[in-house]
């Protein structure tokens, strides 16, 4: 036996040794990664410097460079090379036009799969050419050439990830990417190289591998910004590249071309820092490629405006509301570009009314955040300035729309009015029938809106009329659905109805407590709403059982706390009826143990659970009064 205990202890304590030196080992491993990032960060930084600090010195460093960036004229007029590239350039042309064309959906790469079989025999082509220069002292002329052959492969990479063949994508992409690496900063070659760090970077987002992408997308960031400073001359594009049409080149659209690729990398950066959760930075691309799409006049209307409005939604949940506006001010503007009309096909409509969502989000929380500083929360308002589309003239716009919490009923009324036109625009197109969700997500955010104005009212009977009418609409909604085909939706729908009768139960009761003796008819009142929240509550308690009518033994993490939370308002609301005789207020009393004793032991059958521990101090506290509580109302002390 001690044999064995002290092997026992060698193993664990050779367990926590390896442990412990894999713990080591990642922490070199990522310190060596922070310290790699860190070098090729100063070095790119010490390079732009050094190759910004003048136009001469520029013109000095380059004299080979800017040999291979004029090399064209004589690629094409003097090489066996440029006499390949000739005949090559058309044949390229043709297979992105092929390309382009719009196949069907029983063979929807047919074109593709055509264009990839030219490309491929351009590829070819191309590297016999390389090989037959091998033996020639023209530097500039094998540069050129492996250049060509690199953009053909790029193009080859990039259909196969067209046709979601991912992995023949990469190896033909990795390919390309030695053979352009030297070259990658002759305007030649720049916009090539830029797309195809691009596609490497979707790729590897593709596979979830964000960090990896980012890698691609910051390396096409660095190089866009190292040529941009330090460039004399314009980049090519690659069908000017590969079709050998000096003549028909024009700065202006090459230009164009190579911001064009740049905006893309920005957009891509905004998905993958989106994936990773990094909202920030996420908004901050975002922004940036918006901006880019303005000034170049590169954008599709109604795609630019619902990427704006959807930005605005990080900047509510920083409660960054003049930010927010803003973004949903200028989706707006850019949205009537798109000339939408009734008539309009269902996906622009429906693009309307998503643009319609965003702004109804905007007021919902601006509401929510005015009620809860009311309540006594702090808010401070972001110190940052506002970052504008500079095109857009809104502010004379910005002005007309509250963008702080409210102090005042009225001012919360503004509000409340400005966000109702919103709703029923976007109700206009997210109808019950067709549109379940979205429709009964409308109808909730309206009664959000009603509940945080009641919070305002400083008359309680008219408070009650605000929440009664949002019972109305929730109740409404729910008997028009079938539980079994939407029964998540009902859950929600009940709950939120029991809680509305709670809070009117509340009000109701601060009132009777005012009152002395009591009017029987609020005590009729006060009883009724609280035998409605029970039975609400009830109601979301029976839709967790299963076809045997029976509750789980671990109700799902996404609705425990709602179940216990229901049972413990259930508790409490028995006891707060206002019984007419001592045995039926000591039977309410007897309800509410139950549901606490419930609660109880649900958790002590979890003890992992702890979602509610403040809440199960306070059960296991009146499961101790309760019994006092009853002795006295059998006394005729309640």
């Amino acid at each position: 036996s001690a044999m064995q205990s002290n092997d026992e202890a060698d193993a664990e304590g050779a367990s926590e040794r390896i442990m412990q030196d894999f713990a080591e080992a990642e922490g070199r491993r990522a310190k060596a990664e922070s310290d790699e990032r860190k070098r090729q960060e100063q070095h790119f930084q010490t390079k732009l410097a050094q190759r910004q600090s003048s136009r001469e010195g520029r013109v000095a460093e380059s004299g080979e460079e800017q040999q291979a960036r004029e090399i064209l004229d004589a690629v094409v007029l003097q090489s066996a090379f440029g006499q390949w590239l000739r005949t090559a350039g058309p044949r390229c042309k043709d297979a992105f036009e092929v390309g382009n064309k719009e196949a069907s959906e029983k063979e929807p790469y047919k074109f593709k799969y055509e264009a990839r079989n030219t490309l491929k025999q351009l590829v070819a082509e191309a590297e016999q050419q390389l090989e037959s220069l091998a033996d020639t002292d023209d530097a500039a002329v094998k540069k050129f050439a492996q250049g060509v052959a690199g953009a053909l492969l790029t193009s080859v990479g990039t259909n196969c990830i067209e046709c979601e063949e991912l992995s023949e994508g990469e190896r033909n992409l990795e390919k390309a990417r030695r053979l352009l690496e030297p070259v990658k900063e002759q305007p030649a070659f720049v916009i090539v190289y830029l797309l195809l760090l691009n596609q490497l970077g979707m790729l590897w987002a593709s596979r979830r591998e964000n960090e990896k992408a980012i890698g691609f997308l910051e390396s096409a960031e660095h190089m866009y910004t190292l040529f941009k400073a330090t460039s004399l001359k314009a980049p090519m594009s690659l069908l000017e590249l590969v079709c050998a049409e000096q003549e028909t080149i024009s700065v202006e659209k090459s230009w164009n071309e190579f911001e064009s690729v740049y905006t893309h990398t920005l957009f891509y950066l905004a998905q993958c820092y989106g994936n990773l959760g990094q909202a920030k930075k996420s908004a901050e691309y975002c922004h940036l490629t918006l901006s880019r799409q303005l000034e170049s006049h590169e954008y599709k209307p109604l795609d630019w405006s619902i990427n704006c409005a959807a930005m605005s939604q990080y900047y509510l949940g920083q409660e960054d509301y003049a930010q927010a506006l803003h973004c949903l001010l200028s989706a707006s503007h850019v949205l009537e570009e798109a000339h939408i009309t009734a008539e309009s096909d269902e996906t622009e409509l429906q693009k309307q009314a998503d643009v319609a969502l965003c702004w109804v989000k905007y007021y919902v929380n601006l509401l929510n955040t005015s009620r809860e500083v009311r309540e006594g929360r702090k808010f401070q308002s972001p110190k940052d300035q506002v970052v504008r589309f500079e095109k857009l003239e809104l502010k004379q716009q910005e002005k007309e729309i509250p963008s702080s919490p409210a102090r005042t009923f009225e001012e919360a009324r503004t509000i409340f009015q400005q966000g109702q036109q919103w709703v029923q625009k976007a109700l206009k197109f997210y109808q019950l029938d067709g549109y379940v969700s979205d429709h009964i997500g409308c109808v909730q955010d309206i009664s959000q809106m009603y509940r945080h104005l009641a919070s305002f009212e400083p008359d309680p009977d008219r408070a009650c009329k605000m929440l009664k009418r949002r019972i109305d609409l929730l109740v409404e909604i729910v008997g028009q659905l079938n539980t079994q085909h939407f029964l998540a939706v009902c859950r929600s729908l009940h709950f939120e109805i029991a809680e509305v009768h709670v809070e009117m139960f509340q009000l109701k009761s601060s009132k009777l407590k005012q009152q002395s003796p009591f009017d029987p008819h609020t005590v009729a009142k006060v009883n009724k709403l609280i035998s409605q929240a029970v039975s609400e509550y009830n109601i979301f308690i029976d839709l967790l059982r299963d076809h045997e009518k029976k509750l789980p033994e671990t109700v799902d993490e996404t609705l425990v706390k709602p179940y216990l939370t229901a049972r413990f308002w259930i508790a409490r609301l028995y006891a707060q009826f206002i019984a007419a005789t001592p045995e039926i207020h000591v039977l309410n009393l007897r309800k509410s143990a139950e549901q606490y004793q419930a609660i109880i032991s649900y958790c002590d059958a979890h003890p992992n659970l702890h979602c509610f521990d403040e809440e199960l101090a306070m059960c296991k506290e009146m499961l101790e009064l309760l019994p006092v509580k009853m002795e006295r109302a059998m006394q005729g002390i309640y």
